[in-house]
């Protein structure tokens, strides 16, 4: 066995618990932020609330089953589990990044200089879209569960390779690894734009959309630098089955620690770069939080 493939599958594993209870307190932290009044009347707030919701339904499933491949007890092995299980980890990746695109969107919308193109950007539509979208994904994943299949003689759970399983894969990869970053850097540059050309349009000051564009940018970055070489090297790997090779798969396990490091990284870059989501989260330790709480 390649000594490059145990070291990285090692490494892996032992970070997990680690990322576990970062991916579990992060995202908390971020929904009780995103519900909070400050962010209740913000179109944007509701697509960032699903992201995150979807995220740590991502970071508590992939970091357990990573974590137990240490013990040899793999999640998918079952004819039922290799079906279900790996949805269950596709499902919320995709959605997150159409969250984020919509939220690029909204943010795009909601600085324009069109009173048509800012009429978009409300809490109403965006709730509309966020169910609609959670449909929508689950509908294009579905083949998902005929893909996989569980292979009695291998005892492994494995993909087929005929063109219906490839096709979807290569759909997958240009609808979530190629158009979902050209979108998400498209909307997230007009918005910026946007902001530094037709500030009078913006209801904050100078200094907040700085703070917005800021956290755009930098989540935009950062999300793009963690997900895609993976995605790249997953999606690969499942169209060309000759390339799982234990070194390709120590690699994967490389690019894995910092791809899931995606779905709780956005609250230290939240509290780092935005101000009244800084404040927010400081209200949560304090005595007058807890006050108006029941209120």
């Amino acid at each position: 066995m390649s000594t490059f493939y145990s070291n990285m599958f090692l490494i892996s594993g032992y970070l997990q618990p680690i990322q576990f209870v970062l991916g579990i307190l992060a995202n908390m932290f971020s929904i009780w932020i995103f519900c909070s009044r400050p962010f209740r009347t913000s179109a944007c707030a509701q697509y960032f609330l699903a992201y995150t919701i979807f995220n740590m339904m991502y970071a508590s499933s992939a970091s357990s089953a990573q974590f137990l491949r240490l013990f040899h007890i793999e999640w998918s092995n079952g004819p039922i589990r290799c079906y279900v299980l790996n949805f269950i980890l596709l499902y919320p990746t995709v959605a997150s990044r159409v969250m984020l695109v919509f939220a690029t969107f909204d943010r795009c919308c909601s600085s324009s200089a069109s009173l048509r193109l800012r009429s978009i950007s409300t809490v109403k539509i965006a709730r509309i879209v966020i169910i609609t979208v959670t449909i929508l994904v689950f509908i294009d994943l579905s083949p998902a569960f005929v893909i996989y299949y569980w292979n009695e003689t291998n005892q492994i759970c494995a993909t087929y390779t005929d063109r219906i399983s490839n096709t979807f894969f290569f759909i997958q990869v240009i609808l979530y690894y190629i158009l979902g970053p050209v979108l998400i850097l498209l909307f997230g540059g007009l918005t910026v734009y946007n902001i530094r050309k037709y500030k009078v349009h913006v209801q904050n000051n100078r200094r907040t959309e700085g703070q917005l564009a800021r956290m755009l940018l930098t989540q935009i970055a950062i999300h793009i630098i963690l997900t895609v070489p993976f995605g790249v090297v997953y999606f690969m790997q499942a169209l060309d089955p000759s390339i799982r090779t234990l070194n390709m798969l120590a690699i994967r396990y490389l690019l894995a620690i910092f791809y899931q490091c995606d779905f709780f990284i956005a609250f230290f870059l939240y509290v780092l770069t935005g101000k009244v989501y800084r404040r927010q989260f400081f209200k949560i330790f304090t005595h007058r939080n807890r006050q108006v709480s029941p209120r």
